[in-house]
């Protein structure tokens, strides 16, 4: 059947964490969203907007997706990270009231406190779970697993975006799941246009994209990246995402640009100038999105060894995959990328193969398929 003739879904995607702190789950919702439509399938994102809230980031409303705001979050910390979650009820009782009135549900995370579990406890149409998380234990699953079990059940398809997504849930509520990595807009990336050579400062530039958090590791970096200078005195460092423009003065070596929230025009057109990107994570990557993006982009790759990672660039051939929390052996593999020219190419050359297979085109048409079976 055509993708013209294919019945219309529509569909509402509930995303637990706030857009204003950008991170891999709102990407995946909102791109997925943008995917979804060449298949006939029209999705509203409701997630927290913490409009009303002056300390958050800026953030600019997508003009082609329509996002249903679920009012403003609260941080909660969670596996080395914080969680920005609408946990309000009138936030819980907006998500309820809204969502009877698509064909089906699809929650991101649908057993996080909020929305997510307020979505998944009050649809009255098929349910889609996706499990994005990964950790060795989860003490929430764990404790609630008595109460949580009979929505495990409800749910009428359970997507996991990695072996290490599908580990964590797997061990307390069952083994029926569907591996679906996360996508990338792979064309968004490779047409990316680098930046003017007069706004470029310095040398070979290391970026990194991430909040300034520990799970993250960019103190790792921090201090690996004073090795790299002293055998690449050109080398600067470009640092993006939530809280990177405030880092204390103090915690940066010479030659950093710090650029905070970037839209997603400027974060492909910083991929695309950077001579290598870097994330030096300590643990909880259940994949890797932004390797996707650099590799995407034609930018080689630095990364620690997590499973999560090592699912999507595989090391000596889409990257280098160094021990995590180990500045030394980072900067011995950003000093080798941004000196062996012919490595680089290496990478990128078989970076831009392996990203084919997690481009959202070809993902969101599974997940397409997967909707109507459950209608």
């Amino acid at each position: 059947m055509s993708q013209t003739a294919q019945k219309s879904i529509s569909v509402g995607m509930v995303c637990p964490y706030s857009m204003r702190w950008p991170g891999g789950v709102q990407h995946h919702a909102l791109d997925l969203a943008r995917a979804l439509r060449v298949h006939n399938v029209h999705v509203d994102v409701f997630a927290p907007t913490d409009e009303t809230r002056r300390s958050a980031p800026a953030w600019t409303p997508p003009q082609d997706i329509r996002v249903v705001s679920l009012g403003n979050s609260i941080g909660i910390s969670a596996n080395g990270s914080v969680a920005r979650l609408a946990l309000g009820p009138r936030a819980c009782a907006r998500v309820r009231k809204y969502l009877s009135e698509y064909d089906l549900v699809h929650i991101h995370e649908p057993f996080t406190p909020g929305v997510g579990l307020a979505a998944l406890t009050g649809a009255r149409v098929p349910v889609i779970g996706t499990f994005h998380a990964a950790a060795q234990s989860h003490a929430g699953y764990r404790f609630g697993r008595l109460f949580l079990q009979r929505y495990w059940d409800r749910m009428v398809a359970r997507i996991v975006v990695s072996d290490e997504a599908a580990a964590l849930v797997c061990r307390y509520f069952g083994d029926d799941v569907t591996v679906l990595g996360n996508g990338v807009d792979v064309s968004r990336f490779q047409k990316a246009v680098p930046l003017p050579v007069e706004e470029l400062s310095g040398g070979p530039a290391v970026f990194f994209l991430g909040r300034d958090e520990p799970r993250k590791g960019l103190d790792v970096l921090l201090s690996a990246f004073a090795s790299v200078q002293e055998q690449l005195p050109a080398a600067v460092l470009w640092l993006a995402g939530p809280g990177t423009d405030v880092v204390q003065a103090e915690r940066l070596p010479p030659g950093t640009r710090t650029f905070g929230v970037v839209d997603d025009d400027l974060l492909a057109r910083l991929f695309a100038s950077a001579g290598v990107y870097c994330s030096p994570a300590r643990s909880g990557e259940s994949f890797g999105i932004v390797l996707l993006e650099a590799m995407a982009a034609g930018t080689p790759v630095v990364a620690s060894a997590l499973p999560g990672y090592g699912a999507v660039a595989r090391d000596k051939r889409e990257a280098l995959l160094v021990p995590p929390d180990d500045p030394a052996s980072l900067a011995e593999a950003l000093v080798t990328i941004l000196r062996d020219k012919d490595l680089s190419e290496q990478l990128v050359a078989a970076g831009r193969q392996r990203v084919e297979e997690f481009d959202w085109e070809v993902l969101s048409g599974r997940i397409a398929d997967l909707y109507r079976s459950c209608l």
